[in-house]
């Protein structure tokens, strides 16, 4: 058994592979993980390799210094490199990790060497019955504003076993406007980077009443991959009522829905 901070290495190692995911419209990802063992040191060696549109030489020396666009012909398609890569590195530094960056030498692409550690853990035998999460939102309609289709797909993979839960899906703002202007919701999700209009200019809309006075003043929940703490306070600033930082789990979009809406 290994001890280490679950969340925040899963954390890391999503958003390395939804990174490569979306750069890699065509090809293939490698996933591979190795072990070893160093007394009470566990050394876990992740390796990414993907055969996306690659990163630029001049990109890859500050990569991990700040958030990063390449620059490419399909910029709107491929946005931003999802959670930025500096605040990996910051996250892989708290485990005496380490992570790098290299174009793929064999072909088009990249790849992601990932070190992280943790301890071993003593093995306890456990007789605690495990209950299985009942997420039922009684019949709530819920209304994902999301410009990338694999974020879209995560989300129904997320919900797929929600009971008594409608999930709408647009791709832009204005779909968003329109939509709460025609139907009933009782919660939006929404991304925050996305081309034309973003999702801190929509929440402004809807708060203004763009759409008109019954969605005004429709609970807005922020899914971003940026941790920044100024996002947070603008996040609050403009209205929206709760943040969630990429990649979502379960547990934690049921229990923010939950309550904003019930």
């Amino acid at each position: 058994m290994l001890k280490g901070d679950a969340e925040r290495i899963r954390q890391i190692v999503n958003n390395v592979l939804f990174n490569a995911l979306k750069f890699t419209s065509e090809g293939k990802i490698k996933f591979e993980i190795k072990c070893l063992i160093e007394g009470e040191v566990i050394k876990l060696n992740f390796i990414i390799t993907d055969t996306g549109v690659g990163i630029s030489n001049e990109k890859m020396q500050s990569i991990f210094d700040s958030f990063s666009q390449e620059t490419i012909n399909n910029k709107r398609k491929y946005g931003g490199l999802g959670l930025g890569l500096y605040i990996v590195k910051a996250l892989v530094n708290l485990h005496k990790g380490d992570i790098s960056l290299t174009n793929n030498e064999l072909q088009s692409g990249t790849v992601c060497n990932l070190n992280l550690n943790v301890q071993k853990a003593d093995f306890i035998e456990s007789s605690v019955n495990v209950i299985e999460n009942n997420f039922d939102l009684m019949g709530k309609n819920i209304l994902v504003v999301e410009d990338n289709a694999m974020n879209q797909m995560v989300i129904k993979m997320i919900t797929k076993k929600w009971l008594n839960t409608t999930i709408d899906y647009v791709n832009n703002v204005q779909e968003c406007l329109d939509k709460i202007s025609l139907s009933k919701y009782d919660v939006i999700l929404m991304d925050l980077q996305m081309p034309i209009m973003d999702g801190y200019e929509a929440t402004i809309e809807i708060r203004k009443g763009k759409s008109g006075i019954n969605p005004k003043d429709i609970p807005i929940i922020a899914i971003t991959a940026d941790l920044m703490e100024t996002t947070k306070i603008r996040v609050k600033e403009i209205g929206m009522n709760h943040y969630l930082s990429k990649p979502v789990s379960n547990e934690d979009l049921f229990h923010s829905i939950q309550e904003c809406v019930i």
